[in-house]
């Protein structure tokens, strides 16, 4: 029979005045996975309801109320079982994890599920990454994991974009083509089999130019020697930056809800970006030292 662990946990009071009570958690479904939709809602003991919101795709939940003193938390959905937690008590700067399990309707309900007050042990590498609501999009609730593909996806193109200018004053090389090269590129495209390539012997009006954008650190090392402090900043600091942001928001996209320990070897990736950079600027500062 599946577990259902109700946990509340008291945090750290927030720096400035007080703020409404923060209940989060997950809501599961029958058959043990997470379930989308549920209505999770605080009510009075006659009945009254104070605040409410639904469960998002992975079954997390975030409602902020700002009710004081003990309330009953439900969950429910349809036609299932709800299930109701009582004498929960609220208080502003209060933040709380409550965990549901919404049953099928022929489930005895006299059946028991046995609950504990404390959370599931979990060490620091087994936990399972967070993912909670956030806010919403008019009705739709939004989770921190479509926070993260956002700004993974805007990092990205403004890496690329920080790419381009970059190269295009410190690592571009233009050259035109002669028009026998244009006429060897037009009648073997790619890497033909052998006896297939095909060779021009006449090309007219042939014209066309190659351009190839890149720098690494003889260029950074020119930047340097040539006084563009910005352009160096931006090549070694920003745009490596943007890039290591884009592999961690990625990364946090598909790990939500994971054991932590794959998140943090997943830490390499942007790692990776960061220490290449590093390693240039290192380089480029060094060339630069003795060319002067």
């Amino acid at each position: 029979m599946l577990r259902v662990v109700v946990a509340s946990m008291l945090l750290l009071l927030g720096a400035s005045g007080a703020t409404a009570a923060l209940l989060s958690g997950n809501v599961v479904g029958p058959d043990g996975r997470p379930f989308r939709s549920a209505i999770v809602e605080v009510v009075t003991p006659n009945g009254e309801r104070r605040c409410a919101t639904v469960s998002a795709p992975d079954g997390r939940f975030a409602l902020p109320c700002d009710a004081v003193g003990p309330h009953t938390v439900r969950a429910s959905s349809g036609t299932l079982q709800p299930w109701e937690i009582a004498d929960v008590e609220l208080a502003p700067d209060r933040t709380l994890e409550l965990n549901f399990l919404l049953r099928s309707a022929d489930v005895d309900s006299g059946t028991s599920i046995p609950m504990s007050a404390d959370p599931e042990p979990g060490g620091f590498w087994t936990r399972r990454l967070p993912n909670p609501v956030v806010g919403h999009w008019g009705a739709t609730p939004v989770t921190l994991r479509a926070v993260a593909v956002a700004v993974a996806v805007i990092a990205f193109v403004l890496g690329a974009l920080t790419m381009v200018a970059l190269g295009r004053r410190i690592g571009v090389e233009y050259r035109r083509l002669s028009p026998d090269e244009v006429g060897d590129m037009v009648l073997n495209p790619q890497r033909p089999a052998v006896g297939e390539r095909l060779t021009p012997i006449a090309v007219v009006g042939g014209h066309g130019a190659e351009a190839r954008i890149s720098y690494g650190a003889d260029e950074i090392a020119a930047a340097l020697a040539a006084g563009w402090y910005g352009v160096v900043f931006v090549a070694l600091v920003i745009a490596p930056g943007l890039f290591a942001l884009c592999a961690l928001a990625f990364a946090f996209a598909l790990l939500a809800g994971q054991e932590a320990y794959l998140f943090y070897a997943m830490l390499m990736v942007p790692a990776g970006f960061v220490l290449t950079a590093l390693i240039i600027g290192v380089q480029a500062a060094l060339l630069a030292r003795r060319t002067r």
